[in-house]
């Protein structure tokens, strides 16, 4: 099946003084849903902008659900790989999420991105899947499947990096990377000093994925010696964005508040090598400041 994706781009105002940076950052972003449902756009219209307005060229992407009954890899020795209900749904997502991340570079000089510059995001399952696409080998979820089980591979850039070198993750599961390390062919550890440095936001009242789940990943990531920078959100459930405010629930009203511009953005700029500088506010932000990058 096609798979579609939005695109976000910066736009630099010469007022502002800031020169237009020649090759832009890419921010690859993995909408939620339990792997079930879900889609670009939705709440990720707005994330896409707000990153796009600080520079990124930002790509909101589509992947294959379980109604869509991805291709699965036949066996791991003599026991199926698909024996987990939750393999069934998570390889096919993540093997696209990496596959999305080959693409951005593969097209790095059509959108102005420096392939070298790459971040990933991703809410609930989208965080996951794309925790899991970040911390997997190279050849994770591509080589176990051949091209002749598969003729689509060669048309996912194959011989590019789906590496990157920052995740900003909200309400993550480690799920996906547990089954990695204990079913997948390629055995080792994915936790490794290689690993991006991340950013997680989880709820403290988050009963969908509880946040358990985040100081799991925050105990295999220290052994790793890559910075793991976990934020709870304070009396907040599944779902609880953090463009708002820092105890906000919710992604909804007028307010908002520099809590991404203070706790991810400076991550994500130093983990890709970038410098911040004041910018000036957009027309339809006017009434919050902004930064961006160079």
């Amino acid at each position: 099946m096609d798979l579609k994706l939005d695109i976000y781009e910066p736009t630099f105002d010469q007022r502002s003084g800031v020169a237009v940076p020649a090759l832009k950052p890419a921010y690859v972003m993995m909408h939620g849903g339990g792997n079930v449902g879900g889609n670009k756009g939705e709440f990720n219209i707005y994330i896409g902008r707000w990153w796009a307005s600080r520079g990124f060229v930002v790509f909101d992407i589509n992947y294959r659900l379980s109604g869509d009954k991805g291709l699965l890899p036949p066996y791991h020795g003599a026991q199926l790989l698909g024996w987990q209900p939750f393999w069934q749904s998570f390889y096919p997502a993540t093997r696209d999420a990496k596959a999305a991340i080959r693409f951005v570079r593969a097209n790095a000089g059509t959108y102005g991105i420096d392939a070298e510059r790459v971040a990933s995001t991703g809410g609930s399952a989208g965080a996951t899947d794309m925790y899991a696409a970040g911390v997997s080998f190279e050849d994770d979820f591509k080589n176990e499947i051949t091209e002749t089980q598969d003729p689509t591979l060669s048309s996912t850039n194959v011989k590019f990096s789906s590496a990157v070198k920052c995740l900003v993750l909200h309400w993550p599961s480690e799920a996906g990377v547990g089954l990695l390390q204990d079913s997948y062919p390629a055995p080792g550890n994915r936790y490794r000093s290689e690993n991006p440095q991340v950013v997680s936001f989880h709820g403290d009242k988050d009963t969908t994925i509880p946040i358990e789940q985040s100081y799991t990943i925050q105990k295999a990531y220290a052994k790793t010696g890559v910075p793991f920078h976990l934020h709870v959100l304070k009396g907040c459930p599944h779902g609880s964005w953090c463009y708002n405010g820092k105890d906000a629930c919710t992604c909804q009203g007028a307010q908002r508040s520099p809590l991404m511009d203070e706790l991810a953005f400076p991550v994500v700029a130093e983990s890709l090598n970038l410098t911040i500088v004041n910018s000036f506010p957009l027309p339809s932000e006017a009434s919050w400041g902004l930064s961006t990058l160079v």
